[in-house]
């Protein structure tokens, strides 16, 4: 199924509900996109690899897809043996410029959140963007929105709001983003805002010489909506539970608490009959004993 037809489908649910406040195509994009992301997440689990060069101790994520769901890290010598890094928690994280006085290889998570507001986006093939001060490096990521202009002529569709894109930096007040706007795109923008959105893995301590690549494991984000003819990135089971939670969160707002219930308890229903099916011969060895795993079918 696609955006649009989801949409579609949700404005069908809610014109007999008679909101009392328009539900503009933004409110549903907010709302069941969110929820696309969460059912990805939560249920659906599409595991992805990163690899990178065992060479200091800070590793951004860069696939478009990435979460802050990471289940492994691996370190990687020369000779192709592979040992786990454990986890620890950013505010227990001990640092010191003496890396000696660090007895165990650990790493974290950490996202880097600044944001800034755009006075300029220029229509180029690579897009440029003016933003005074912005403080960013090259290879960081930013988030738009509220971007104003830069809107395709033909559907509307703004370039940049919603898109998570990595940064080029010109000068201390400038970077470009690789957006193609030369073409089919009408004025330029004239104002919006960005939050950086750079999520890395960082290590306590340089990894030891011997280790030669890092692999980080990670549960995957459904696959980015680069328009309303995009496909929903969810199976087909799931993709009216998303439209159920939706429709329950709008009501809500509304305060028709009722029907909403009754929306998120097909949605809740939708899950649990997924989860059976798509689980039904996954072994599940906390819950049965394993020779009991070939009779049980959940």
């Amino acid at each position: 199924m696609r955006y649009r037809e989801a949409y579609e489908l949700i404005d069908a649910a809610l014109n007999k509900a008679a909101i009392g406040f328009p539900v503009t195509e933004a409110l549903k994009a907010t709302f069941f996109d969110q929820e696309v992301e969460n059912l990805g997440l939560r249920l659906v689990k599409k595991s992805i690899l990163e690899s990178f060069t065992a060479s200091g101790k800070e590793f951004v994520l860069t696939n478009e897809k990435r979460s802050n769901k990471v289940y492994k890290v691996e370190l990687e010598d020369g000779t192709g043996s592979t040992k786990a890094v454990p986890y620890i928690d950013d505010a227990v994280m001990f640092y010191s410029t003496d890396e000696d006085t660090i007895s165990n290889l650990a790493f974290t998570l950490r996202t880097d959140a600044t944001s800034g507001s755009l006075s300029a986006g220029t229509r180029a093939t690579s897009c440029s963007i003016t933003s005074t001060a912005h403080g960013l490096d090259s290879g960081d990521y930013v988030v738009f929105s509220e971007v104003v202009g830069l809107a395709l002529t033909a559907t509307s569709v703004n370039a940049l709001n919603g898109k998570r894109l990595a940064v080029t930096v010109t000068d201390a007040n400038t970077f470009t983003v690789a957006v193609n706007t030369s073409s089919g795109y009408g004025a330029n923008a004239t104002a919006g805002k960005w939050q950086e959105d750079t999520m890395k893995i960082v290590f306590n301590k340089t990894p030891s010489t011997d280790s030669t690549a890092i692999r980080v494991f990670y549960y995957a984000r459904p696959e980015p909506k680069t328009d309303n003819t995009s496909r929903v990135d969810l199976p087909g089971q799931l993709v009216p539970c998303a439209i159920h939670r939706t429709v329950a969160q709008i009501l809500n707002l509304d305060g028709n608490l009722q029907m909403g219930s009754g929306h998120r308890g097909l949605a809740k229903a939708l899950e649990s009959e997924y989860m059976g099916t798509d689980r039904a011969r996954e072994a599940m060895p906390d819950l049965v004993a394993m020779p009991l795993q070939d009779f049980v079918g959940k």
